[in-house]
């Protein structure tokens, strides 16, 4: 068990994921155990719990009213035949579709029928959902579309676990670089009261840097900044009674770095800093996805000049 606690909740994220967990209860609550290996065969059968125990009423029912019959004997899976199958996938895929794959496999036994279809189902569920789910995440094409409206209809309990599972695995590989990234930051105290706007905006600007999405965090950054020059203006204005410092709707990042500027020029580095974060936000938005290096440089501006702002 690894020591560092980013790395398992990383790791625990990744078994989730794949499905490798059981849920239980004892007298305190939920038991949730977290397995590091794979799927085992008595997870398989689990897996097919109420169409295996249909099939052992099937049989129940057979040994009451015809003992000697071949379909009565002992275990399912000691004596599991052609006929076992299809009933297997009748309840599975419905009467048409399961007796005509029954047919196809004809002749697997037990544990070659319950391992294959283990996999077909998980697997198939996950390789048809998790494109859809990252297709969700920027425009696509038609037939994905069509996909997930056919998955909505048939498996939408299957498509929200695949959701859950991708993002799952999403963030586990990316956990502990998260963690990395959050537990370098430190506190930014601030002597004057600081507007929710610009707390709002500072603060989707770090979960941006911190999951790793920069040029969010970049653009974020621009708008915090927008907002905090907004204040420190109005209360320039209202200390020296000068309302020409009043910043107006209108007034763009540029016009209110100039403003600052002229207002104090003691904080000439300062507002260098602002001006380098507007060029870099204008870029992102207008010229192309910046470096992470960019971004991160943007952040790390951004969080000073704010906390020089409000100190």
């Amino acid at each position: 068990m690894p020591s560092d606690k980013a790395a398992l909740v990383g790791r625990v994220l990744e078994q989730l994921a794949e499905g490798h967990y059981d849920l239980s209860k004892d007298e305190l609550g939920e038991i949730v155990l977290v397995k590091n290996y794979c799927v085992t065969f008595d997870e398989m059968e689990e897996f097919f719990g109420e169409e295996l125990g249909e099939l052992e009423e099937i049989r129940d029912d057979i040994e009451e009213k015809a003992p000697d019959d071949p379909l009565a004997r002992g275990l399912l899976s000691d004596h599991w035949n052609d006929w076992w199958t299809e009933q297997f996938f009748i309840r599975l895929y419905g009467d048409q579709e399961g007796k005509k794959l029954a047919r196809i496999v004809a002749g697997l036994g037990y544990g070659a029928i319950i391992s294959s279809s283990y996999e077909l189902l998980t697997k198939g569920i996950q390789e048809m959902a998790t494109p859809i789910v990252l297709a969700r995440e920027a425009l696509t094409k038609r037939s994905l579309e069509e996909l997930e409206a056919t998955l909505l209809t048939n498996s939408q309990a299957g498509l929200r676990n695949e959701v859950a599972s991708e993002y799952a695995r999403v963030f586990g590989m990316a956990f502990v670089d998260m963690i990395d990234r959050a537990e370098a930051l430190r506190t930014l105290p601030a002597v004057l009261e600081v507007p929710e706007d610009v707390q709002q905006y500072l603060l989707e600007a770090t979960r941006s840097y911190v999951v790793g999405l920069f040029s969010a965090c970049l653009i974020i950054c621009r708008s915090s900044l927008e907002f905090g020059l907004r204040d420190f203006l109005t209360r320039e204005a209202r200390q020296r009674g000068d309302e020409s410092l009043r910043p107006q709707q209108r007034d763009s990042l540029w016009s209110l770095i100039g403003t600052a500027r002229s207002t104090r020029p003691d904080l000439r580095a300062t507002w260098d800093g602002a001006d380098s974060i507007r060029l870099s936000g204008r870029d992102a938005v207008h010229t192309g996805v910046p470096s992470p290096e960019v971004c991160r440089e943007a952040f790390e501006k951004t969080r000073g000049i704010l906390r020089e702002l409000y100190t």
